[in-house]
């Protein structure tokens, strides 16, 4: 299975991320920065901003297959590591990128996790 995930290099992004390889799927992920996260057998980076939908349609695209799932693990950036900290980034964050990712592929499947449910995550059950 192919897997876009939007937000590879959050506390839960890395996680699925890590989860997705090693179940031998091949994953592209959108990144803000390319350099936060290492190339890996089977990761297609893409830097760009869930914010934009163009950046999101060119992850899709340049996908080396074609995408089976987005799984979504964002939150809005916050001024530290901590998720209590204080957040900086837009506060219609999520909105926005929700709407932009529905925008670019209504058809596709979209998984939204969160921490919390993080452990019950099996990838083989999107297939």
């Amino acid at each position: 299975m192919h897997i876009l995930i939007l937000g590879a290099t959050g506390r839960v992004g890395s996680r699925i991320l890590a989860a997705a390889l090693s179940q031998s799927h091949t994953v592209t992920a959108l990144v803000r920065n390319p350099s936060s996260l290492p190339g890996q057998t089977g990761l297609t980076i893409i830097e760009g901003t869930p914010l934009k939908e163009s950046d999101i349609l060119r992850a899709i695209t340049s996908s080396p297959a074609p995408i089976d799932v987005v799984i979504t693990a964002l939150n809005n950036p916050r001024k530290t590591g901590s998720p209590f900290a204080a957040s900086v980034g837009p506060a219609d964050f999520m909105e926005n990128c929700v709407r932009n990712l529905d925008d670019s592929r209504p058809g596709l499947t979209k998984i939204p996790v969160q921490e919390s449910k993080i452990e019950l995550l099996e990838l083989e059950a999107v297939n």
